[in-house]
């Protein structure tokens, strides 16, 4: 009984070894699967047309918020009425939950502001701001130019709307100038390499915002560099050219639905 018990030990030894022996045959015989590649970076063209869309939808909401501030600005009774105190008190608390504007105001048809954000001494006048005559001529949201305004000497983009009578006569215009310091901050969230470069310009050529180093680019013109050429002429497109810093890239650029040609956003990627 015991050599019995002995043998069917061996006989289980032998089973399992043979098993093993199987599965380990098998495994050897199957081909090992090649690892897969990493994953190639994006083409120049492929990222500067990403970061270039997004920067697009960040306007076009930004624009589209300022519209929304100045048409409410544009039809309140403290705007529209004869006292000076209480537009000023409505437009104050406006820009506190505004902070994005660096003030908030309203002008007559002849440009001087009758109601305004910030405590100043002397009359102000905003006639030859280009937002102003576009906001005259086209009775609609406007953008303008680079500014540095004249009482919150911050530079700023001008943005403005106006105040119409019910025959849609002119009454007014209210202003709400977007710092370009905020504006830095929304698009430095938006990813391109470090090598890599965005523009926003004006019609003028002026840099509303360069990225990277966005402060230390407010204002400068570079309309006649090649690549600010290329965004005043053709307002859209694409291709190599040098840019604001004088290094090659290539650049894609167009203007949001909102500006109406009046701002243009490009982006270059170095290849």
């Amino acid at each position: 009984m015991r050599d019995e018990k002995k043998l069917g030990r061996f006989i289980c030894s032998i089973s399992f070894l043979l098993w093993l022996s199987f599965l380990l045959a098998c495994a050897s015989a199957t081909p090992t699967p090649k690892r897969a590649p990493f994953p190639t970076l994006a083409q120049p063209q492929d990222h500067a047309h990403q970061a270039l869309t997004d920067a697009l939808a960040e306007l076009e909401y930004d624009l589209a918020q300022a519209r929304s501030l100045l048409v409410f600005m544009a039809k309140a009774d403290a705007v529209r009425g004869e006292s000076k105190s209480e537009c000023e008190t409505f437009i104050r608390q406006l820009l506190k939950t505004n902070p994005q504007y660096t003030q908030l105001g309203a002008a007559t048809p002849n440009g001087v502001l009758y109601c305004d954000s910030e405590t100043r001494a002397r009359q102000v006048s905003v006639a030859d701001r280009l937002y102003f005559s576009r906001v005259i001529s086209e009775h609609d949201f406007v953008v303008g130019e680079y500014v540095i305004g004249r009482v919150t000497l911050a530079p700023s983009m001008g943005l403005a709307f106006p105040i119409l009578n019910a025959d849609k006569s002119l009454r007014g215009v209210v202003i709400a100038p977007l710092k370009l310091s905020w504006l830095a901050q929304r698009f430095s969230e938006i990813s391109i390499p470090v090598t890599g470069e965005m523009l926003v310009i004006d019609t003028y050529g002026n840099l509303l915002l360069r990225d990277p180093d966005a402060t230390d680019w407010f204002g400068k013109n570079i309309s006649e560099t090649p690549i600010g050429n290329a965004m005043l002429t053709k307002i859209q497109g694409s291709g190599e050219f040098a840019g604001a810093d004088g290094e090659t890239r290539y650049y894609e650029f167009a203007s949001p639905q909102a500006a109406r040609k009046n701002l243009i956003v490009a982006v270059g990627i170095k290849k």
